[in-house]
């Protein structure tokens, strides 16, 4: 008997909202029975399940205007606003080694009659990483204490993923597997050739599981 096996996975999002998503993962397996060769019988069986995000990635930076007679005091307030960053998320129970601060880069602003610049924008990247999304995504919408400091701070939507994803899709593989068998049953049983055929389905399932 020939038989062929198929698998396709569409990767589950890793991209989430804060609350409890609906992920799929889809896993078809085409599942091949016959009796002679122009007797084959095609199967396809799909798996879902729901998860919630386990962890989260906020991304964020500030940044400084600073005129290139006064590079230095930039520099200065750059630090005074990393300092007042830090400060501000490890008191609301951020881990200090959950905190990335990228060093400073600075951007060019020209003249707009072309002319050599004399302005820059200082700017530091910030990420920050948790294992409790629901926290993450509420601090994300309370950084109004650093913009009364001063701070030029721009926030980016919180990023949201699940980590078992490697073991989800196992179990998902086994999922489909049992779903594919369960169709290829009914269908074989709607044909009315129960006796030969769905032993052989049977089988067959038995050795891909």
């Amino acid at each position: 008997m020939d038989k062929e096996i198929i698998a396709k996975l569409i990767r589950l999002p890793v991209i989430m909202g804060a609350s409890i998503i609906v992920a799929a993962g889809i896993l078809s397996w085409g599942i091949y029975a016959s009796r002679v060769q122009d007797d084959m019988l095609t199967v396809t069986g799909s798996a879902k399940r729901a998860v919630s995000a386990d962890t989260a990635k906020w991304q964020a930076n500030f940044s400084r205007p600073a005129f290139a007679a006064n590079l230095k005091e930039g520099y200065v307030q750059m630090m005074k606003d990393q300092n007042a960053i830090q400060k501000f998320f490890t008191g609301q129970g951020i881990p200090p080694e959950s905190i990335s601060i990228s060093s400073v880069s600075m951007e060019q602003i020209y003249k707009p009659d072309g002319g050599a610049p004399d302005q820059y924008i200082l700017r530091q990247n910030v990420q920050l990483t948790s294992d409790d999304p629901a926290k993450m995504n509420e601090l994300s919408k309370n950084i109004q204490p650093l913009i009364d400091q001063g701070i030029i701070f721009s926030s980016f939507p919180v990023e949201y993923y699940y980590s078992r994803l490697s073991d989800l899709r196992i179990e998902l593989l086994a999922d489909a597997v049992k779903d594919a068998q369960t169709r290829a049953r009914a269908i074989v049983e709607s044909t009315g050739k129960q006796s030969d055929t769905t032993d052989k389905v049977g089988g067959l399932m038995s050795r891909v599981a």
